[in-house]
């Protein structure tokens, strides 16, 4: 699949440089793409030659990932990271916009849906979106990365060693994909990004972030038409946060992706795309 060519912008918001690239006709409708925790715009790589062809195709690095600044003492709750996306969307003129999140952003998307922009959110498509999670081994986690960053630095410069090696790129996404081989370029373009200096500011923020928001209670709020898609196989976010969404939002559909894991879209971006289009073009 052709690259699609991106143009690419800097938004700066006080003492923080923001990311995000822009594709398509700036007279199709607006689409703004979230990617999640430990992601960048790269993860959309395999669905932006399609979305493009009918959607003005926003995709921000979320502070502290992608190419956006990686601040030490940034607010990365889902909130925030939510502000900025907003900001995005005022940067290109976008008053309305549909909405596409995946994991991390599939949360940051409803949040927007919910609660800080009702009236400007059209449709979301949750990819793999967290809406509840609540973990004491994870929560434990966060709290021994803040009591011992150097273990956090230490792992990952552990990772970027193994990475170079195909073996150690397979233990690193282990989790992440049911299928093997990996797709194309993900170690090039995805791993690379998600395990670069700096990273381990984002990996434990906004894990944090994202146990501390608790999203279920505000679904009910939600009033434009949401899809939510799963990977049956989805190892790293519950498949069950799918009906729980499906419970609570009026409008809402549910797709299930089978023999795939939490990274559909470069897993499966076809069948991704076969049910997208059509509910974006509603």
């Amino acid at each position: 699949m052709a690259a699609t060519p991106l143009t690419l912008h800097t938004l700066t918001l006080g003492a923080e440089r923001l990311v995000y690239a822009t594709c398509g006709s700036p007279a199709a409708p607006p689409l703004l793409l979230v990617h999640g925790w430990m992601g960048a715009m790269g993860d959309w790589r395999l669905l932006l030659p399609t979305l493009a062809e009918t959607h003005f195709c926003i995709l921000p690095d979320l502070l502290g990932h992608g190419d956006s600044d990686k601040s030490a003492d940034g607010d990365y709750s889902i909130a925030a990271q939510a502000r900025r996306v907003l900001a995005v969307a005022d940067d290109v003129g976008a008053t309305q916009f549909a909405l596409c999140g995946h994991s991390m952003g599939g949360m940051i998307a409803l949040t927007l849906a919910a609660k800080l922009a009702l009236a400007r959110v059209t449709r979301v498509v949750n990819l793999a979106g967290i809406a509840h999670l609540r973990s004491p081994f994870l929560r434990g986690g966060v709290w021994l990365m803040r009591r011992a960053g150097f273990l956090l630095t230490a792992g990952f410069r552990i990772a970027r060693r193994l990475a170079r090696r195909r073996w150690g790129a397979w233990l690193l996404t282990a989790g992440i994909f049911h299928n093997w081989p990996r797709p194309e370029g993900y170690i090039e373009t995805n791993l690379r990004y998600a395990i670069q200096p700096g990273m381990e500011i984002a990996f434990e923020r906004g894990l944090a972030a994202v146990l501390a928001m608790e999203l279920l209670p505000h679904l009910a709020d939600v009033h434009c038409p949401v899809l939510t898609v799963f990977g049956r196989q989805d190892r790293l976010v519950s498949p069950q946060q799918g009906p729980w969404v499906a419970a609570r939002v009026r409008n809402h559909r549910l797709h299930w992706i089978e023999r795939c894991g939490h990274y559909l879209m470069l897993e499966n971006p076809q069948e991704c795309l076969a049910v997208i289009q059509p509910f974006l073009a509603e």
